[in-house]
């Protein structure tokens, strides 16, 4: 589709160059204007400020400075003879950014109102972002597919071996498959769960039961909890009693819900023999509840991004199992008590994720 190029209806004159060049540097686009001949007529800052060039650079700058960064050289190449015929699609640079990005380049011809051809317009737009999201959205769905099939394929195996082996299968032998069995539709109701909570916490429809929490109940009940997990996982877990009379404001089921979660973390991404420590301190006008663990940690890029949906640290050795969800949900349900979760990592030496809480109501 060309783009017409005309003046304002009643206009005296032609819109001087610096206004024109004012309007295309307002663009959040990278923007390329060529003559019918391909030679260029002007770019816009946002340009020059995607490439790291210079303003003034020439059109033989330009590409040069693309080719050197495109991650696929050959197709701009091929663009470059095409003369940029109508083109409309994502290419990958190595910019002056720090990552990799992906730009959606798009040429379009510009006209004057009686269909000549004046030029055509280059834009270049940063999308790495809307690329990262629905790469992102494919990986998960991915792993709930996976995360779904694995305990649904455990459940029909041991459920079938129970039905089919009835007579020959001892009592205690039973109790152990349908066991597991149960584990396996526990495992897929927290997946629902969770799924079920994003939801109702984007649409703002989880509603909070706020009440004084008593934190060593808490933690005892979150002991319990994850014990046996620690337990398996050959890890000692450390649960320092709080004071007595310590509590804080919250909906009980929901801090129960972040507590768990990030215990749950601690205990997956911590090495046999390591240690889980739970711990609450008391601050001016809040409360922190605070898991330690000494862990693999987390590398210094991925700890802005950790509480993003979807997004999964890597970690050597581990198997980044799971939606990704989790530590979204727990960002999100401390955030509306008016909180928030702060976190401390070094790689190979564990990690630190504080709950503070706003002590008393008023302040929610």
């Amino acid at each position: 589709m060309a783009t017409e190029w005309s003046q304002p209806a009643g206009a005296a004159s032609p819109l001087a160059a610096e206004t024109v060049e004012a309007l295309l540097d307002a663009v959040d686009e990278g923007l390329l204007l060529l003559d019918p001949s391909h030679q260029l007529l002007l770019a816009n800052a946002r340009f020059y400020e995607l490439f790291g060039l210079q303003r003034g650079a020439s059109l033989a700058e330009i590409r040069s400075r693309i080719a050197d960064c495109v991650a696929d050289p050959e197709r701009y190449l091929e663009l470059v003879l095409a003369q940029d015929a109508l083109f409309d699609g994502e290419l990958e640079f190595d910019l002056v950014r720090p990552a990799r990005r992906v730009v959606r380049r798009r040429v379009s011809p510009v006209c004057d109102p009686d269909g000549e051809l004046l030029g055509s317009l280059v834009s270049y737009r940063d999308v790495t972002r809307d690329a990262e999201i629905n790469r992102l959205k494919t990986e998960f769905v991915s792993n709930v597919s996976h995360e779904l099939r694995t305990p649904m394929a455990a459940i029909k195996g041991f459920l079938a071996v129970v039905l089919d082996d009835d007579q020959d299968l001892d009592p205690e032998q039973r109790r152990h498959f349908l066991t597991i069995a149960r584990q396996q539709t526990e495992r897929l109701s927290r997946l629902i769960d969770n799924l079920l909570d994003v939801a109702r916490i984007e649409a703002g429809r989880r509603r909070m039961q706020i009440s004084w929490v008593s934190v060593p109940d808490l933690f005892r009940e979150l002991a319990l909890a994850v014990g046996p997990d620690a337990a398996e996982g050959g890890l000692e877990l450390r649960v320092m009693p709080p004071g007595a009379e310590l509590a804080v404001m919250a909906d009980r089921d929901q801090l129960s819900q972040v507590m768990l979660n990030l215990l749950a973390n601690a205990i997956k991404f911590t090495p046999r023999g390591g240690e889980v420590e739970l711990r609450a301190e008391e601050r001016e006008g809040e409360v922190a509840l605070v898991v330690v663990d000494s862990g693999c940690g987390i590398e210094p890029e991925d700890q802005e991004r950790v509480f993003e949906k979807f997004f999964r640290a890597r970690h050597e050795g581990v198997s980044a199992q799971g939606t990704g969800l989790g530590l979204t949900i727990a960002r999100d349900l401390v955030e509306e008590h008016g909180g928030r979760i702060e976190l401390a990592s070094r790689p190979g030496e564990g990690s630190t994720f504080t709950v503070c809480l706003p002590r008393e109501r008023g302040e929610l």
